[in-house]
């Protein structure tokens, strides 16, 4: 997806169209491809809300990877340029349906830990990767079945 701006032509009767493509757009593009290719995750897409806002069931498929910028600051450089240095938060979910008491079968234990594999998995894909670096993970409080983690990563990025 391409962010396209209208600039006017010199002598302002005419407007042109310039394709102007957004490094913000193009790096969360990236991640989302990246991560869509790790095995066992059947949905990925911009956080939007998807596992917040809703009535009877959130609008994803389980595990699912919600990806969003949770910060990014600028600082200037010279020439009209700018670094950017942020935050990439990275929601991994899954629905707890299993049971991990110590009586309960083993496959049910073993399936109840999928969520932490992905999330190592995925960490094996982004980290170091265009200068990504893991800075936290926190688990997300729910009243629901929805067991959520927070992945959060820095990225620098620079205009040339």
């Amino acid at each position: 997806m391409k962010n396209t701006l209208s600039l006017p032509a010199d002598n302002l009767t005419q407007a042109t169209e310039e394709t102007i493509t957004s490094p913000l757009v193009e790096l969360i593009n990236k991640v989302k491809e990246k991560i869509a290719a790790i095995d066992g995750i059947r949905y990925v897409d911009e956080d939007w809300g998807q596992l917040d806002y809703y009535t009877q069931y959130p609008p994803v498929q389980w595990p699912c990877v919600l990806v969003d910028f949770s910060e990014v600051n600028y600082e200037d450089i010279g020439r009209g340029k700018q670094t950017a240095e942020g935050y990439l938060s990275i929601r991994l979910a899954d629905l707890k349906l299993g049971n991990t008491s110590n009586k309960a079968p083993q496959t049910q234990k073993d399936n109840v830990h999928n969520i932490m594999e992905i999330a190592q998995t995925l960490h094996a894909e982004l980290q170091t990767w265009k200068g990504f670096t893991r800075t936290r993970t926190t688990r997300a409080k729910r009243d629901d079945a929805i067991r959520e983690y927070v992945i959060t990563y820095r990225f620098a990025l620079y205009e040339v």
